[in-house]
């Protein structure tokens, strides 16, 4: 099979040489005189750059492979003026048109300057998308990237995630420079990359072309900004706690691009660049005073034991105002981009970039023992290199390899992997003293061998001898008995073509192979120690050292020694689930667009395949791996995809697109390789759930049809219509054993399915009279029959309900106020100037109706009702950004920034969370009244209830005052 496989990728690639990426764009259009008449032969070309093209017969250009940015466009021919058009923006996969007229004259050196302004309408778009510069980011008051996402058009957040057009927040694919650096295991979060790295952004939300795939409903496509021949650079600082007490939160950033070698002039100093930032955040979130716990102060009815005070925060250092050190949530990235120009058709190009997250969650249930709750560490890293070829003035060529990593280890605070259990002098098998015992932090017995006895931590009732037990809240010294230690690497590799043989149509075409390499280990509950696996490891691997019989009943007992015991105990502690993979992914597309003046057509097909090797490696309990194969007939996948887009400009004004996908998503591995099979089912006692190679691409077949409309030369509106069916999501079932009827286990199925539908609207204002805004409104319906792979003892639900995250309204405005250097503001409705410019000022509002919830039954015992029946109530947050820059020298380079940002500016309540009995997010309806007094409750048990019910992170009425300050030069 692995010989018709590479005979296989090595006929696509000799075929196609490439995949896109869509990492640049087009400028396409006509040249003409004052009368109109073609001008043939005439220069086009980026001022600043060697890049360029000259006009045919009919005047005609197009300019193509051309990194995005704002560029002045230069048009010259002798007997005619030379011609200057200022901020043209070259967006990703789009093509701008430039219409250009040169007039005649005997003067030389004559130029006409005309500023362009940015299309409104997109006539090349035959899907929904929209796309950010560098600039655009900075004047939004969101803090990062996903914020910018979360305000789009079809896209809402729930729970802390994104969803795009219904779908689920695992849908969106992320890359970065072309590379795609989204977790292909569990679906997790992808690389981050700071806002001050990104030259320009895409989102889309529908109808994507054939270059885009395995991703159901969202593409976030960035393109990191490269080195110029001058040095420019920043250095920022921002605060959340010089105004008022916020979160305590630290933001440190830099960037430097320029000139690699700035001592040599020539072309090393402008062929060879760079670019370079990082940022780091330190920030105690907004649960930072809940961390400081004292339970004896908190519940004073505890029973007989006085607990310390914990104060993460006494120990730490302070320099200056500021605290050093680790806080409960820390996040840092970098990026270094390094750029070669052989030539100006030639260049190659470097890239690391990584980020690196610590953090310590809040749970409330375990507010009283966080000193050894759950600690996460993430580590990501993307290595790139490329390769960009532009042969004459029509084909493009890149070839680009990646290498992505991600590392992922999550463990109890203070506790490691090797310090959980220990031996002990106390060693008597037949007393069942094995020598060996699980941590006891406190060293007061309430850890022994992996039995845990919380009878002390209980509360009094006025008036009762025996307290009771305190069941909501984790006790003092409770340990999170689980360790983490995943690792994901892929290798990517592939070479990109585009061929523009008229200005009517375009080739893309492409292949892409990615090897990943899967490593699993994790461990949970290792408190406990599993009786049968303990005996069974001994049996297997232990040293007898005598053989006891018992004078009474006859029978026999092996002694080992205590290593042997130590070993076992370590060896059955806990829940296992690790493994080593190494699958492959790869893709080939075919994608034709053609571009006439009354229609633009895109058409493509995809073919995406997997192969997921002949076997995999389990990890087992002593550590050790063995082999599970795979049939033949399961280690490769086939899917194909057409793609159809069409934009149809009928009037100067207006443009409609139709579009239909055919979309594939490989299901996340963790379905596929699991560590546990079948006979785990009759050996371990309890119910398993196993991976299976049999699962279908999951698909997702969308329709869309839009309109684009210009008001003016200033408003436009976008209105897209969509409907998509979804098909294959995982779901899990029952399998009970042939065998025996009392074995039973879980197999992962893909037949859970979806649908969504809806409206998206938006207006845009570009800037004029020192206004610009953009304002939009999605209204969908997101259904299916599970809203995430639940384990269910019986079928498939066949009744569609409102999934967790839809959300009938959701509204969003961004407006940006700006006053430029010298400008002048009449305040209206009065003579008054407003003593600024330099000045923005950004609003951004948003209002979502609220998300549905599974009420239950009011009295008795906790039954849930008709799934997402009922609903939250809406949630909405303004934020403002005020920007005033000082500039330090008369051309603008060198300046101070200063920032001030407040979030939740009207300290709008928001509800997260609802209990499903009452709906309220501070009370849960629970009867506590006693068996033996119907209707009384004591206060003591109220008072704890209420402590436990009212979490905080059921709500959000946080309002921060940040504060920035950057010197950009």
């Amino acid at each position: 099979m692995q010989k018709k496989m590479l005979i296989l990728i090595t006929i696509i690639t000799l075929l196609s040489l490439s995949l896109y990426a869509g990492t640049t764009g087009k400028l396409a259009g006509k040249v003409r005189d004052a009368k109109g008449a073609p001008i043939a032969y005439a220069n086009v070309m980026l001022k600043g750059t060697s890049i360029g093209a000259a006009t045919d017969e009919q005047g005609r250009f197009m300019i193509i492979n051309i990194p995005p940015g704002n560029y002045v466009v230069l048009s010259f021919l002798m007997g005619y003026s030379k011609s200057e058009i200022e901020n043209v923006h070259i967006s990703l996969d789009e093509t701008k048109t430039l219409n250009i007229t040169l007039t005649k004259t005997t003067l030389e050196g004559k130029t006409i300057i005309v500023v362009d302004k940015e299309d409104l309408i997109k006539k090349s778009v035959t899907g929904s998308e929209k796309s950010f510069n560098a600039e655009q980011m900075e004047n939004v008051a969101v803090s990062d990237i996903n914020g910018l996402i979360a305000i789009q058009a079809g896209v809402s957040s729930s729970g802390g995630e994104l969803h795009v057009r219904g779908g689920r927040a695992t849908e969106v694919q992320y890359t970065v420079d072309g590379m795609n650096v989204s977790d292909p295991v569990d679906g997790g979060r992808a690389l981050s990359v700071d806002m001050d790295a990104v030259a320009d952004m895409k989102v889309m939300t529908g109808g994507f072309t054939a270059e885009y795939g395995n991703a159901q409903s969202g593409i976030v496509s960035i393109v990191t900004k490269d080195g110029s021949e001058n040095y420019e650079g920043k250095l920022e600082f921002n605060t959340d706690h010089l105004l008022s007490e916020g979160s305590n939160s630290d933001e440190v950033k830099f960037s430097l691009g320029g000139p690699l070698l700035g001592g040599f002039g020539g072309s090393l100093r402008k062929n060879l660049t760079f670019f370079l930032n990082g940022a780091g955040l330190w920030d105690d979130t907004r649960y930072r005073k809940y961390y400081i716990s004292q339970p004896n102060e908190d519940i004073p009815s505890i029973a007989g034991v006085t607990y310390a005070k914990y104060d993460p925060y006494e120990s730490r250092d302070d320099f200056l105002g500021l605290e050093i050190g680790n806080r409960n949530n820390n996040n840092y990235n970098v990026n270094l981009k390094v750029k070669y120009a052989f030539d100006p058709l030639k260049n190659v190009t470097f890239a690391v970039r990584g980020d690196r997250s610590l953090s310590t969650p809040y749970s409330h249930s375990w507010k009283y023992a966080l000193q050894h709750y759950a600690q996460a560490e993430s580590n990501q890293r993307q290595y790139l290199v490329t390769y960009d070829h532009t042969i004459g003035t029509n084909t493009n060529v890149k070839i680009k390899g990646s290498y992505y990593q991600k590392d992922t280890k999550n463990n109890p605070i203070g506790i490691d992997k090797d310090m959980y259990l220990f031996k002990t002098h106390e060693f008597n098998p037949l007393a069942g003293q094995f020598g060996y015992s699980t941590i006891d932090e406190n060293n007061d017995g309430i850890y022994d061998n992996g039995f845990y006895d919380s009878s002390y931590w209980s509360y009094y009732i006025r008036g009762l001898v025996d307290p009771r037990p305190i069941s909501n809240f984790n006790a003092p010294g409770t340990i999170w008995a689980n360790f983490i230690d995943d690792k994901t690497s892929s290798i990517n590799l592939r070479t990109d073509w585009e061929y523009q043989p008229s200005q009517f149509i375009g080739f893309k075409s492409g292949f892409e192979v990615i090897k990943h390499k899967i490593e699993k280990n994790q461990l949970n509950g290792f408190l406990t120690i599993y009786e049968k696996r303990f005996y069974e490891y001994l049996d297997s691997y232990g040293h007898v050292t005598s053989i006891q019989i018992n004078p009474e009943t006859g029978d026999t007992t092996k002694v080992y020694t205590q290593d042997d015991y130590y070993q076992a105990a370590k060896a059955s502690s806990g829940t296992r689930d690790g493994y080593k993979a190494e699958p492959i992914q790869a893709s080939y597309y075919l994608q034709d667009k053609m571009e006439w003046e009354g229609m633009i057509v895109n058409m493509g097909v995809r073919m995406d395949m997997w192969y997921l090797g002949e076997s995999y490696q389990i990890l087992k309990d002593d550590n050790s791996f063995k082999s599970r194969k795979f049939k033949t007939s399961d280690r490769f996948q086939l899917m194909i995809s057409p793609r159809l887009g069409v934009s149809h400009p009928i009037s100067e004004f207006d443009v409609m697109h139709f579009a239909y996908n055919y979309q594939n998503q490989l299901p996340q591995m963790q379905y596929i390789f699991t560590s546990r099979d079948t006979v785990d089912a009759y050996t371990s006692g309890n119910a398993v759930t196993v991976g299976n190679p049999k699962l279908e691409p999951q698909i997702t077949i969308t329709y869309e049809v839009g309109l684009q409309h210009q008001f003016n030369d200033d408003y436009s509106m976008d209105i897209t219509a969509y409907y998509k069916n979804i098909y294959n999501y995982v779901s899990t079932k029952k399998v009970v054993s042939a065998q025996e009827a009392s074995v039973y286990w879980y197999e992962f199925i893909s037949e859970d399915y979806g649908s969504a539908r809806g409206i998206d609207l938006s207006i845009t204002r570009r800037l004029i009279n020192f206004i610009s805004g953009q304002a939009s409104y999605s209204l969908s319906w997101a259904q299916g029959n599970n809203s995430d792979v639940v384990i269910q003892d019986f079928a498939t639900n066949l009744r569609e309900f409102p999934l967790d995250w839809d959300i009938r309204h959701n509204m969003n405005l961004s407006l940006t106020f700006r006053i430029d250097k010298d400008e002048q503001f009449l305040i209206p409705f009065t003579a008054v100037i407003l003593p600024l410019d330099n000045f923005t000022a950004s609003l951004t509002y948003s209002y979502s109706s609220g998300a549905p919830y599974t009420p239950a039954t009011t009295k008795g015992t906790l039954t849930l009702l008709e799934p997402n029946s009922k609903r939250k109530e809406s949630t909405s947050n303004a934020d403002l950004k005020l920007t005033k820059t000082f500039p330090l020298s008369k051309e603008g380079s060198s300046a101070i920034r200063l920032v001030f940002t407040i979030e939740n500016l009207f300290k709008k309540t928001n509800i997260n969370n609802v209990y499903s009995r009452t709906g309220s997010p501070y009370y849960d309806g629970t009867d506590l009244s006693e068996n033996n007094n119907p209707g009384y409750t004591y206060s003591e048990t109220q008072s704890l209830h209420d402590l436990f019910t009212k979490n905080p992170s059921n709500t959000n009425s946080d309002r921060n005052y940040i504060l920035g300050l950057s010197y950009n030069f």
